[in-house]
């Protein structure tokens, strides 16, 4: 019978780290941590001042301002999506723009790089963007102290 026990003992430590992966995530001064799943094979880039993260979960890239990142670092992902410290995910996936983490009755507004607002709502939990209700250029999206800037 301890037999039996260590045995499934060992067996449901193994499972529980089989479950954990390592994720980057970006903690910008303004809000939110950014977190991108390693296993969605995140691209860096530094373009001048600006730091360019892209994956397989978002081709479309999430832009930093250097003096707008308060750190980069790495974190334990203990289940699918659940992040140890969450914070407002960003994916790309069939032409919707996807931000995830959204704490209750947070203000969204998406700009035109000129300054017109194009979309302005509400959310809880998460709000998709479908990119073909907008024109192809760059946007800057707000989510409640969370700035991103796409495009597409």
């Amino acid at each position: 019978m301890r037999k039996f026990l260590l045995m499934l003992s060992l067996l449901i430590t193994f499972a529980a780290s089989a479950a954990e992966s390592i994720a980057l995530r970006v903690i910008p001064t303004s809000g939110e941590p950014v977190t991108f799943l390693l296993d969605t094979k995140p691209e860096v880039q530094f373009s001048g001042q600006t730091l360019v993260i892209s994956s397989t979960a978002q081709p479309v890239g999430v832009r930093f301002e250097m003096d707008k990142v308060d750190n980069i670092d790495f974190t334990t992902v203990t289940a699918l999506n659940e992040m140890e410290q969450p914070g407002i995910t960003v994916t790309y996936a069939t032409g919707m723009v996807t931000f995830a983490n959204i704490p209750a009755d947070t203000d969204i507004s998406v700009y035109t790089t000129d300054g017109r607002c194009v979309t302005q709502t509400r959310a809880t939990g998460e709000f998709s963007l479908s990119v073909s209700d907008l024109a192809a250029g760059i946007y800057i999206v707000r989510v409640g102290t969370f700035v991103t800037k796409i495009s597409f």
